[in-house]
């Protein structure tokens, strides 16, 4: 008898940020409903194969809903959802007397759309770009009993959008490495991620332009970084740039560098800024990265869009290169071990065993 189910666009337990909170979602689920009493509908189940190539987000829902009308869930009594568009799913599981949680790592849609719109990449977020299609996206996180969001980023937001039914839990990290590396001989800042607009990315190396240092290197790395080329040619070669691509082996990334970035545009959450602290590698992030909560007080926060306070606050780490540098990494390793997920899940898990006794 399934009691609870896992609803998701992701792969759960996949490399990545989405695939690794779905799973300890998941293992959240199976605390408090029981392991053989919680199913899960993942990517090939709310999109299946023959629309792999169609983005319209509202086809999960559909999927989802379909599914949940089958014999086997008839005696649900939670559903968890991470993110994506399924309001009519709510709607639904709600007027069967069921509880909802649903996570939502928003980002800001004034700044991303703004974003997107600068560097060229258009409206491609329908749902979100779109008032009508918003408000029916927003919908769903109105009627479920909780939304969990990530950080104070996303919550923001969410609020100033009129949704209030929300409970903050961070993403985390699976572990803290055994030693901390000794820093580089030559002072190095890398970016770690995803290459979209959000990110930041332009503002960074426009940054490292600016101080145009040949003695010292910026890598920003992860599956498509050498898209960035063009535009680093475009700054006159200024200052020394490593774009790897894709890092099979995180820890030979995060022991290359002295300091992590994180320049985000809007973002809700950004696990590579703790996957950083845990390296004992200081932080300079933007405030528009959700996991900017936990780099002061042994980092650097700084306005997103800005890149003259990213090369300010680059200026004041080599300032203080190598021996302060050493202590902030070590005070923010210890700091990330507040984020490992054994901690993160029993946020979950408590949320869970509220909705159920409400029930």
């Amino acid at each position: 008898m399934i009691r609870a189910v896992l609803i998701c666009g992701d792969v759960v337990g996949a490399p990545g940020g989405a695939g690794q909170v779905t799973k300890n979602e998941l293992l959240a689920l199976k605390e408090v409903f029981g392991a053989n009493k919680v199913s899960w509908l993942e990517l090939a189940d709310v999109r299946p194969a023959v629309y792999a190539g169609v983005d319209i987000p509202y086809l999960w829902d559909y999927f989802a809903l379909a599914q949940l009308h089958e014999p086997r869930f008839q005696y649900l009594e939670h559903a968890h959802i991470y993110s994506g568009c399924y309001t009519e799913t709510v709607r639904y599981l709600r007027s069967r007397g069921m509880t909802v949680s649903y996570t939502c790592p928003a980002h800001a849609r004034g700044p991303s759309l703004k974003e997107r719109q600068l560097r060229g990449f258009g409206a491609n977020l329908p749902h979100i770009d779109d008032d009508i299609l918003w408000a029916q996206h927003k919908q769903g996180y109105l009627e479920a009993d909780v939304v969990i969001v990530p950080s104070s980023h996303s919550e923001d937001f969410l609020r100033s959008e009129g949704v209030t039914n929300l409970a903050r839990i961070p993403h985390g990290i699976e572990s803290i490495p055994d030693q901390v590396a000794p820093f580089p001989e030559v002072f190095t800042v890398g970016y770690l991620g995803a290459s979209g607009p959000d990110k930041g990315i332009p503002y960074l190396i426009d940054a490292w332009a600016a101080l145009g240092w040949q003695d010292a290197q910026l890598i920003i790395a992860g599956e498509g970084s050498q898209q960035w080329g063009p535009y680093i040619q475009t700054r006159a070669g200024k200052g020394r740039f490593a774009l790897p691509g894709y890092v099979p082996d995180v820890a030979t990334f995060y022991n290359a560098i002295t300091v992590y970035c994180q320049p985000s545009v809007s973002e809700g959450f950004g696990c590579e800024i703790i996957e950083a602290m845990s390296y004992g590698r200081p932080v300079i992030a933007s405030t528009g990265a959700g996991a900017s909560d936990a780099v002061l007080p042994d980092g650097w926060l700084v306005p997103p869009g800005d890149s003259d306070a990213l090369a300010g606050a680059i200026l004041d780490a080599r300032d203080i290169f190598p021996e302060v540098l050493r202590d902030m990494g070590l005070c923010g390793r210890e700091k990330a071990k507040d984020y490992l997920w054994k901690r993160i899940r029993k946020q979950y898990v408590q949320v869970f065993q509220q909705l159920h006794a409400r029930a």
